[in-house]
């Protein structure tokens, strides 16, 4: 129940002014309350200046989420296929495949302090 409202969140506030593609999410309860979930959640836009983007935000507390952030940096290669995971001590990892013409990568990112710093791709 928790994942499909979260999930309903995410996607509101990914297309508010974009048309979102797809999204992953994850979440790192604190204690028996959902009011204590941190949410973590990155999508894929349309793009702007037609160049794919991939964007991370975290919702603390599960209420309302920080300013997104750009994930994938690259200008020549096309994000796809995004997936998050967090684990018990609370680090969050997203992880996704970067595809040119002729190559295709899988790239991480993580955070350890509750999205506040992404880690070099």
């Amino acid at each position: 129940m928790l994942g499909s409202s979260r999930s309903a969140v995410v996607a509101a506030y990914a297309t508010a002014n974009q048309r979102a593609h797809a999204c992953a999410v994850a979440v790192q309860t604190r204690g028996p309350s959902s009011r204590r979930a941190r949410i973590y959640a990155t999508w894929y836009p349309e793009g702007s200046e037609s160049r794919p983007d991939l964007y991370f935000a975290v919702a603390d507390n599960g209420r309302r989420f920080g300013q997104r952030r750009q994930v994938h940096t690259s200008a020549t290669s096309i994000p796809d296929h995004a997936r998050m995971v967090v684990d018990r001590q609370g680090r969050a990892v997203i992880v996704w495949e970067a595809s040119t013409a002729v190559r295709r990568r899988i790239l991480l990112r993580y955070t350890v302090d509750g999205g506040r710093k992404l880690s070099p791709i």
